[in-house]
């Protein structure tokens, strides 16, 4: 399926993913302001594989979301990727809460300078489902920006993976690039990995990461518990807290 946008929105553009295999392909004309919010089909489960590819013209601004809160019997996977050329701006909103196993590659490519390329992902994990997500972030024309920041929780026995990596090639002198990645665990069953990585193929750039994986804050449990507030409202304020600093950063 192509989606063509040759003039700017003012409103949301819903597109559903269907159950199975699907694959779309958004093109963006130059100077063309788009939001595209990806929704999902009400079946009892899923299991969808998904291929989203995105050209984003000169100019242009793209906001892409996506929000997976599909069944516990359900299994996605997707590949995301897009080209994003001169003085263009792309940021991926991607919120993972569903299904029993969640994974997927997030690629942005900037080809042309002066360009923004932002994803954020955030994800939520219970029971005993998994969600294993890799993000990158390739650089190969000079004089661009982008960021990638990964949150997640993870509780019960739960799986989370967030691997992120920013890539400059030598054509890209003057980028500036930013990966942080946040874990929250939430029972000692739970368990997480956060991976960043740099390949720095030029000089005269900017690029920086950070990643950590921490248990919830008991102190701070004990702190609201002696307030009157019940345990797992407590918990609740902490997980919604710590999420909440990915929006400082879009």
């Amino acid at each position: 399926m192509i989606l063509e946008f040759n003039s700017s929105k003012d409103l949301p553009v819903r597109h559903i993913i269907p159950n199975g295999e699907s694959d779309l392909r958004v093109e963006v004309a130059d100077g063309v302001n788009v939001v595209l919010v990806e929704a999902f089909a009400e079946d009892p489960a899923q299991s969808i594989n998904y291929s989203h590819h995105l050209i984003a013209g000169k100019n242009s601004e793209v906001l892409v979301v996506t929000i997976q809160n599909l069944n516990a019997e359900s299994t996605y996977s997707e590949t995301r990727t897009s080209e994003i050329h001169e003085s263009a701006k792309v940021r991926w909103l991607n919120i993972q809460l569903g299904a029993k196993l969640a994974q997927g590659t997030m690629h942005h490519h900037v080809v042309g300078s002066q360009a923004q390329a932002d994803m954020d992902l955030i994800c939520k994990a219970d029971d005993q489902r998994s969600i294993q997500f890799t993000l990158t972030n390739r650089f190969t024309a000079p004089h661009s920006a982008g960021q990638m920041i990964a949150k997640g929780a993870a509780s019960g026995s739960a799986k989370l993976g967030m691997h992120g990596c920013i890539q400059i090639d030598q054509s890209a002198s003057g980028t500036d690039g930013y990966l942080r990645q946040d874990t929250l665990l939430l029972s000692e069953k739970a368990s997480a990995s956060a991976m960043p990585s740099l390949k720095i193929d030029t000089n005269d750039v900017k690029a920086a990461h950070s990643a950590s994986v921490a248990n919830v804050d008991e102190s701070a449990l004990f702190y609201m518990a002696s307030r009157g507030l019940p345990k797992d409202d407590a918990r609740q304020l902490l997980v919604q807290g710590f999420k909440r600093i990915t929006w400082a950063f879009g």
